[in-house]
């Protein structure tokens, strides 16, 4: 029997004593799920520590806020409450020698759009227990605590968080202009775009979430019609969570050049480049290290990565190739050829969600 410890969970612990895992060095498997079994961390030992809220951090937080937004922005006493109780796990706090300097809140909604349906006031009511979306509701540094970079490491950190919590498939946020008041000559639409002589966006704010991963969605008319200083938009933000995971619009792309390739022989080639660059990820090899007409499992894909590969066929490409199959031998070749079948016949749809269907199959592969 296992009694494990989620991946989320136990990196909390360690920064709850001050330890951190070099991101950079950081491993995670698997690679391409939206859940975490295993990680591999190499911690270093920094002088703050971060860790969940506790109601009786309340003064500490609205001090916090009554710091660093508008007072029109400012979340109230009770709001924070609310904050902490509906989402524990969701919400972080960061501390030097003893004080809250920092902190930053969550909550989890089903998706994106809800959100060009609501008001600041409003968002809140989004939150449900399951939503695979993270919306980001503020981030907070003492102004004085500003200049040392703390920010970035509290924002990275709750980043990485998320990519481990099983589940979550996105992180969204919406965030505000800075200065956008001394341009409201141009439309804001435009403003958000206008970027510096080094390429990055010109607003404050806004270049603070580039700097951290984060691309520019769009504007959302009547977020919040007291911050007259941004005429009442919000900038709807999105971090990339796994970069290694192809987002949808690409695969589809991908499956429509296969679909208009003019010969068999074409569609073939196509679809084994493309399981070339799923085995390779996945082995964290090389294109040119593969061998097309050998089996993969000859050349060093072991029976999890042959669930994980089988896991982004069905997600990828939407074709269905059962993880015993490749554990049988099967080469790069013999699976565009079934891919090629699969095709013929029309895209197979799943009567489940890959995540889940790959959740129960790691179950059984896991010792």
């Amino acid at each position: 029997m296992q009694h494990l410890i989620e991946a989320d969970v136990f990196i909390i612990t360690a920064a709850e004593v001050g330890l951190f895992p070099k991101f950079e060095f950081s491993k995670r498997y698997p690679k391409t799920f939206p859940f975490t079994r295993i990680t591999l961390n190499c911690f270093e030992k920094r002088h703050y520590t971060i860790r969940h809220p506790h109601l009786s951090d309340l003064p500490a937080l609205v001090n916090l806020e009554k710091k660093c937004c508008p007072q029109y922005l400012r979340a109230s006493s009770d709001e924070i409450r609310q904050r902490i109780e509906r989402f524990p796990n969701g919400n972080c706090v960061l501390e030097m020698d003893g004080q809250v300097v920092g902190a930053i809140y969550s909550q989890r909604i089903n998706n994106i759009d809800l959100l060009k349906k609501k008001t600041y006031v409003q968002v809140p009511s989004l939150h449900t227990r399951l939503g695979s979306v993270i919306q980001l509701l503020g981030i907070n540094i003492l102004p004085e605590m500003e200049v040392t970079g703390l920010g970035d490491h509290l924002r990275e950190f709750m980043l990485q968080l998320c990519a481990l919590k099983g589940g979550i498939e996105r992180v969204v946020g919406i965030t505000r202009c800075k200065n956008y008041v001394q341009h409201a000559h141009i439309p804001i639409t435009e403003y958000i775009r206008q970027q510096d002589e080094l390429g990055q966006l010109l607003d404050p704010i806004l270049r603070f979430h580039q700097q951290g991963g984060a691309t520019i969605k769009g504007v959302i008319p009547n977020y919040c019609p007291e911050d007259v200083d941004n005429l009442g938009n919000g900038i709807l933000i999105e971090y990339e969570l796994r970069a290694d995971v192809h987002n949808s619009e690409e695969n589809f792309s991908y499956n429509a050049l296969v679909s208009s390739a003019t010969s068999a022989a074409e569609k073939e080639q196509l679809l084994e480049t493309r399981i070339q660059e799923q085995v390779a990820k996945i082995m964290e090899i090389s294109i040119a290290e593969l061998d097309i007409t050998r089996s993969l499992i000859q050349q060093g894909l072991d029976s999890l990565m042959a669930l994980e590969l089988s896991h982004l066929l069905k997600s990828e490409m939407e074709v269905n190739v059962s993880t015993m199959k490749i554990i049988q031998g099967v080469s790069i070749s013999q699976l565009a050829e079934l891919s090629l079948e699969q095709l013929a016949l029309g895209s197979i749809k799943l009567s489940v969600s890959p995540s889940a269907q790959a959740n129960q199959e790691m179950e059984e592969f896991t010792l």
